[in-house]
């Protein structure tokens, strides 16, 4: 039994490392120099990086990721956040999808070109607390003619976007409202094709 048990541990490791190697890093920040973010994002003053953290106070114009998602068919986009308020939210904003936490939930919000109304799928955080850091992901992946966003919260899956026909800008920026964020090590990657 612990030779299967060790050997199952094994190939579970051999497909995560291979799932590594197979994806590219398209652009990261880790907001620790003020011109590489200069370069890299469309932002407005006074937002800068400092000591390795992007303050964005709950008034502040959210910067765009100059990066582009177009023609990419499976990427992934990761930021840690911190919201230094539970009633505001802080997080991504991916094809106009937002994905961010509030009020001790991760929540994701979109307008399907299928409904008339916005939708929003939500998972409680059992660890959530006020300017602690998570790390959210998104990977967006082609699916025939439309895009499925797999949404993640510190490795927990909160849910997957799918079949709504909604379609992808390939802009990213961060997102907030009502209430400063932080963020630091933004990252976007793109899945080698098979």
């Amino acid at each position: 039994m612990k030779t299967v048990v060790i050997f199952a541990g094994i190939a579970l490791l051999a497909t995560a490392l291979q799932g590594a190697e197979n994806r590219t890093v398209v652009f990261s920040d880790d907001f620790k120099d003020a011109k590489t973010f200069a370069r890299n994002w469309d932002f407005r003053s006074p937002t800068q990086p400092e000591n390795g953290v992007l303050f964005l106070a709950k008034n502040h114009f959210a910067p765009v990721c100059r990066t582009s998602l177009a023609g990419k068919d499976k990427v992934t986009v990761e930021a840690e956040v911190a919201v230094m308020n539970s009633k505001g939210f802080g997080g991504l904003n991916i094809d106009g999808l937002l994905f961010f936490i509030r009020e001790g939930n991760a929540v994701a919000v979109f307008k399907s070109p299928l409904k008339n109304y916005t939708d929003s799928r939500l998972k409680k955080l059992p660890d959530f607390a006020a300017d602690k850091f998570f790390k959210i992901a998104v990977t967006r992946t082609k699916s025939g003619e439309d895009y499925e966003y797999l949404y993640q919260v510190d490795g927990r899956e909160i849910c997957t976007v799918k079949g709504q026909k909604i379609p992808a800008t390939g802009k990213v920026s961060l997102s907030k409202s009502q209430t400063d964020i932080k963020v630091k090590n933004f990252r976007v990657s793109e899945d080698a094709a098979r």
